[in-house]
């Protein structure tokens, strides 16, 4: 084990705390040749590229979408593999998102979990094998892509361009390591749709979130809204305004691959709706997504290793005579998402569904030599020899290499911190910091030297 002392520590905060305030979130209407997925993650581009080279690295670039450090002259290469960008965030943090503030051990903003805390790490893993002149089997790369939380795109031009590492790791996931990662899909929702009761439905983030909040305006007594909720067991808000009754329903945030962690209330809210307007439309909308697992849509599939399908519509949004919304569906081996595509078509007759995104389902081969080494590492380091490799409903970039490449930490399957990816008031322990600094250099010159 490397040994990292407080000052190494510190100037690890320090970066990360510069990382986390810069406002990595896509921003389309910023998108040109230069920044294709705008100016705030352009942003966080440049920094790392600047950082790199006032550190003295060889930085390889796709311009724009991904750039990496590089150390060794190896034949062949390694590489970890992190995102820079951010998912949205709301306005109910109690807290700056981008403020990097510490209170209580804690340090706080979006990204803390998902993922720059790994990012950072890697970048300092380099910093410290580059100072200690620790000699390297293979070339070492750390890769930080742009667009993880959207497409992934970024990663696909860089390794179209570099080709295959023999091995990467992406620290986006959990220890010891992913055994494997359920298939993720995307369908988009359109049609007309329109209904003299409803003047607009407004709710979701991005796809991968669950929705926390819906707003939709109904013309309709005050009275009759709330006699509609009061007997549906939501949570909501409901006020007479200028355009007719404003409700707010409220759910619980989540990253879409643990719904068990989160409540949708755009079912809630569609719940409602289904009452106020009768439309078969809604009514179809609700029956179709009413539950986390597929139900609704006859996709409850279960694999024995990798668990059971989840879904959800997480993006809904109608006004002026269009509808248009987003599912997530995590997947395990054995389903057909084209055949799933064509049911759920089917069920949704008046809506046009397109399979919009579509990544296979992995498992890991465990005895794979460098994945021997990471799980190594962290029993060496941890002492905890009972965490198994686990399943991950995740979508990372390892879904973008050939089968080289597996989600590797950081969260501690022992530790009892709340996952908070893609949540409000994201944190991270700073004594987990150091764990996962130290973890990220082992683990780095260990597979650089397989």
């Amino acid at each position: 084990m490397h040994n990292v002392n407080d000052e190494f520590f510190n100037r690890y905060m320090e970066v990360l705390v510069d990382c986390l305030k810069i406002p990595t979130i896509h921003q389309p209407e910023t998108v040109n040749e230069r920044q294709p997925y705008g100016q705030r993650v352009a942003q966080g581009y440049q920094w790392a590229k600047s950082l790199g080279e006032k550190l003295g690295f060889n930085i390889i670039e796709t311009p724009g979408h991904a750039l990496a450090w590089v150390l060794g002259e190896g034949k062949d290469r390694v590489e970890t593999v992190s995102h820079m960008d951010v998912v949205g965030v709301g306005d109910d943090w109690s807290v700056d998102p981008f403020g990097a503030q510490i209170m209580d051990g804690k340090l706080y903003g979006r990204g803390t979990q998902d993922m720059k805390s790994a990012l950072v790490a890697t970048m300092m893993a380099m910093v410290y094998i580059k100072e200690n002149n620790i000699p390297l089997k293979h070339q070492l790369r750390a890769v930080f892509g742009m667009d993880e939380e959207r497409t992934m795109e970024d990663i696909g031009h860089y390794v179209s361009q570099e080709g295959q590492p023999l091995f990467a790791f992406t620290p986006d996931g959990a220890f010891p390591i992913s055994g494997g990662e359920k298939g993720a899909l995307m369908w988009i929702l359109k049609s007309n749709f329109s209904h003299p009761k409803l003047i607009r439905f407004t709710a979701g983030t991005a796809c991968n979130v669950i929705c926390d909040k819906a707003q939709l305006i109904v013309r309709e007594r005050l009275a009759f809204v709330m006699k509609v909720a009061d007997g549906l067991n939501v949570q909501y808000t409901a006020t007479e305004i200028e355009e007719g009754v404003l409700v707010e329903v409220f759910g619980k945030a989540a990253h879409a691959s643990v719904p068990h962690l989160g409540h949708n209330a755009i079912v809630d809210a569609l719940n409602i709706l289904r009452y106020i307007v009768i439309d078969p439309t809604v009514k179809a909308l609700y029956r179709t997504f009413i539950d986390a697992y597929g139900h609704g849509f006859d996709g409850n599939f279960n694999h024995t290793v990798m668990g059971d399908l989840t879904s959800g519509l997480h993006v809904l949004r109608i006004e002026n005579g269009q509808l248009y919304g987003e599912v997530d569906v995590r997947y395990p081996m054995g389903v057909d998402s084209s055949a799933l595509t064509t049911h759920l078509q089917e069920l949704l007759r008046d809506i046009e569904v397109t399979l919009d995104y579509d990544a296979r389902a992995l498992l890991t081969d465990l005895g794979n030599p460098f994945i021997r080494e990471c799980i190594r590492v962290y029993q060496d380091y941890t002492k905890d020899r009972e965490s198994l490799p686990l399943i991950s409903g995740g979508v990372t970039y390892a879904k973008m290499y050939d089968g080289v490449c597996v989600p590797y930490g950081i969260k501690d399957p022992r530790s009892s911190t709340p996952m908070l990816a893609h949540q409000k008031d994201e944190y991270i322990e700073i004594e987990y910091l150091r764990d996962i600094l130290k973890l990220m250099i082992d683990a780095m010159v260990a597979i650089a030297n397989v």
